[in-house]
């Protein structure tokens, strides 16, 4: 029954280090572990300090997003180091402290799958058999995961995926965690893993040998023969001691483990021998018989008689395989019966009906199906037909299997096809596109995040060109849901040449145009997308004018985006070479090189871009463009202000911009323009060196907004009095008044500042207009209660 196969252990255990005796240390600051200071929470859980993951978790943090976000467990560092383990799994690595399992445990239900690791499978119940030391802590686990007992398992994986929880507690070496797991566990529960056969007792028996101190290994090996004795099975064989000895020498364990784990192995070794494994039995004598016969085409009456002399369901199990490779039902059905003698379930041989699939044998599957025999998983049975290419096998499976999420199980399988598959070239490319629609006719879910981000970065890295728009229009007619400015297909697609199965730089190149051609007329595109990462910024960027040619001509056609505007002219600045050529032949053709519907004109936008470097400003105004330094309203960025800086710096170039602009701006005004001195007084973090570097250069000091307020009453209503000062020595009228009839004297008495008022008075202010409620400066001042201004105002001569 307990089975250590030699490919099992040397495929799963030699390329990992020996962890002997684990233990829970909290970490201070070793390297390894830097990347828990992304997160206080996770920096907290790792080092059993509960204040600072309660400082996190409760500051505000919107960790209710969880709840519909699919995706918020990749993008809340501090519920996870990285998108595979959860804090509960960092805790349980490194912490023994029960208030801290208790208080994150209240947050389980905010954590998208709060106890498997997204990456290895591991549950936080066995995380913590593994690591901790308090087996009421791994209780509390237990208890409040309903699937701790539930494990992954994969024999030909290269790193340890879900192991039962007994062999977890095994490796931390605590008895008292083993006995507790063995209350959950069947040791004569069958694992599958390809053509490999084993059972939980086998592997915990296994890892004893290889983890755990001689006295755990000795209590797991009475427990094993106790539930060998129960399924009436064999123990261990020669070929399985042999794998052990093998595998575990000495030389190898002194390699990774102390002096105690050498003497612990050849204790087990010597342990094994004495208790009857003979190194010189045969194990193959039995299933070799059996094979020669079957292939000889021998009756069933000499199967019959080869099968009866042996007891060994191992040997039974062994060529169980074998009968499905040769896609002979007699044989299985002999081998089915001889089993069920030994009192084996034939059911567990889960491993047989993946085999059938993985051969695609259509008879093996149905026959194997017809005698009770189930997937583990649905999804995995699917993926093996699919890797197998065979359509028929799929849609078998698809359509007689039953699985409790079809849709999820369905789109899994396809993200993993093109994962797997992403040139979708392993077979005939026709046949996978053909299976890819398959899972889409069945219903598997096509605009799910993980699946497009893999679709757009394999396809266009990986998928030969000849076939490139059927894979795209595939996922297209299935209502694929690209980012609205084609996201990173389009970025890709542009810093090609993509090589694929290109033979040479040529080939790629030719292949890239095509392919950009493509997507460029196939996707919609917001032109105004302010992201530097858009495909049209990107192209405009690289100077990639073939791109940018194929943009103009989706210009032309349409973006594909409702009321969507704007032309290359607002991107091409960004290229360093000698774009005159472009703008030429852009203007030429008709294309408004002062349109304003990107949000801010060509030559703005080159304005904000190019820095202290003027060559393209003054390219665009060679060809007719104006600034158009009219801004929408306040809140949005006024093209001036990435300059002032600059000019406030020393530079030329900035200020020869800003003279142009301040020069256009005095000839276009009128009245509703909120000016470059409005926008700059009345922005939140004014400057008055900025506001200063206007003035001197002659900027519209009388500019009104739509209200009719002007630079002045906005100083005055913030209280900037040395702005006030200025604008009063710059000669800005002072008796202008805004919508409501109120001058900037009246907003100093509302500002309640004396120092303001005289400023005003004492250089021409009119003291007595009166606004649209009728009141005079006076009157508002002792509404207000300032005596101080009241009286001042009365001394001036001013009246109610």
């Amino acid at each position: 029954m307990v089975k250590l196969s030699l490919l099992l252990i040397n495929l799963y255990y030699l390329t990992f280090p020996v962890q002997v005796y684990a233990a829970t240390t909290p970490i201070k600051d070793s390297q390894h572990f830097i990347q828990y200071r992304k997160s206080q929470a996770l920096w907290g859980a790792a080092n059993c300090d509960l204040a600072i993951v309660k400082k996190e978790l409760e500051s505000g943090t919107e960790i209710h997003k969880l709840l519909v976000d699919p995706d918020a467990l990749l993008k809340k560092p501090f519920l996870s180091n990285g998108g595979s383990d959860t804090i509960l799994h960092v805790a349980a690595e490194f912490c023994d402290d029960m208030g801290l399992f208790q208080y994150l445990l209240k947050y389980k239900e905010l954590i998208i799958k709060p106890f498997m690791s997204l990456d290895t499978h591991d549950r936080v119940a066995s995380r913590y058999a593994k690591h901790g030391k308090n087996l009421e802590i791994l209780k509390l686990l237990v208890e409040n995961d309903p699937d701790a007992h539930k494990f992954h398992y994969s024999a030909d994986s290269e790193e340890e995926e879900g192991l039962p929880l007994i062999a977890h507690a095994i490796e931390g070496g605590n008895l008292d965690f083993v006995k507790y797991a063995l209350q959950f566990t069947d040791l004569n529960e069958w694992l599958s893993s390809n053509d490999t056969h084993i059972t939980v007792g086998g592997v915990a028996l296994r890892a004893a040998v290889k983890y755990a101190p001689f006295e755990i290994f000795k209590y797991m090996f009475s427990q094993d023969m106790i539930a060998v004795s129960k399924a009436k099975s064999p123990t261990f064989n020669k070929d399985e001691l042999t794998s052990v000895i093998d595998s575990f020498s000495v030389n190898q364990a002194q390699i990774h483990a102390s002096d105690k784990y050498v003497k612990d192995l050849t204790k087990k070794i010597n342990f094994l021998v004495n208790n009857g494994f003979d190194p010189h039995g045969s194990y193959l004598e039995f299933p070799k018989s059996l094979f020669l016969a079957q292939l000889n085409n021998e009756p069933s009456a000499v199967l019959t008689q080869i099968i009866n002399t042996t007891h060994s369901a191992s040997h039974l199990n062994l060529a169980c395989e074998f009968a499905v490779r040769v896609e002979s039902i007699t044989l299985l059905e002999l081998l089915f019966d001889a089993l069920k003698k030994t009192g084996f379930d034939i059911n567990t041989r889960r491993d047989l009906l993946d085999l059938a699939v993985s051969i695609d044998s259509l008879v093996m599957v149905k026959y194997l199906k017809s005698k009770g025999i189930l997937p583990k998983t649905f999804q995995n049975l699917l993926w093996r037909a699919l890797s197998a290419g065979s359509q028929t096998m799929a849609k078998y499976i698809i359509d007689n299997f039953e699985t409790n999420d079809l849709p999820n199980a369905l789109s899994a399988s396809l993200l993993s096809m093109i994962e797997v598959h992403p040139s979708f070239s392993t077979y005939d490319s026709k046949n996978i596109i053909m299976m890819a629609e398959l899972l889409l006719q069945s219903g598997a879910k096509i605009n799910q995040p993980k699946i497009l981000k893999a679709f757009k970065f394999q396809t266009l890295y990986s998928a030969p060109a000849e076939r490139f728009t059927d894979i795209f229009d595939l996922f297209i007619k299935y209502g694929a849901s690209f980012d609205i400015d084609g996201g990173d297909v389009l970025s890709n697609a542009v810093s090609l040449p993509r090589f694929g199965d290109a033979q040479s730089l040529e080939e790629a190149q030719k292949s890239s145009v095509n392919i950009l051609r493509y997507l460029i007329l196939k996707l919609p595109l917001r032109f105004r997308a302010q992201d530097f990462n858009n495909a049209l910024v990107q192209a405009a960027s690289e100077c990639n004018f073939t791109a940018l040619g194929f943009f103009h001509e989706k210009q032309k056609i349409g973006y594909g985006v409702t009321g969507e505007r704007g032309n290359m002219l607002h991107v091409l600045h960004k290229c360093s070479e000698d774009i005159e050529p472009y703008v030429k032949g852009f203007v030429e053709e008709g294309n408004d090189i002062n349109d304003a519907s990107y949000g801010q004109t060509p030559l703005a936008a080159a304005f904000r871009y190019d820095g202290a470097d003027t060559r393209n400003v003054d390219l665009y105004i060679k060809y007719g463009a104006t600034f158009g330094v009219k801004s929408v309203d306040y809140n949005e960025k006024h093209p001036i202000e990435s300059w002032l800086y600059d000019v406030n710096s020393g530079s030329h170039k900035a200020m020869y911009v800003l003279k142009l602009i301040l020069e256009e701006e005095r000839k276009v005004y009128t009245t509703g323009y909120i000016t470059t001195l409005l926008h700059t007084i009345n922005s939140t973090f004014v400057r008055e060196e900025y506001v200063k570097i206007l003035i001197e250069n002659d900027a519209v000091l009388d500019g009104q907004d739509n209200d009719l307020n002007s630079a002045l009453m906005y100083a005055v209503q913030r209280k900037y009095i040395n702005l006030v000062k200025s604008l009063v020595d710059a000669g800005a009228d002072l008796n202008l008044v805004n919508i409501g009839l109120n001058s900037a004297l009246h907003f100093a008495v509302q500002a309640k500042s004396l120092e303001i008022v005289k400023i005003l008075a004492e250089n021409g202010a009119h003291l007595n207009l009166k606004n649209k409620e009728g009141k005079t400066a006076l009157a508002i001042a002792i509404m207000n209660g300032s005596s101080d201004i009241s009286k001042y105002l009365l001394e001036k001569g001013a009246k109610l």
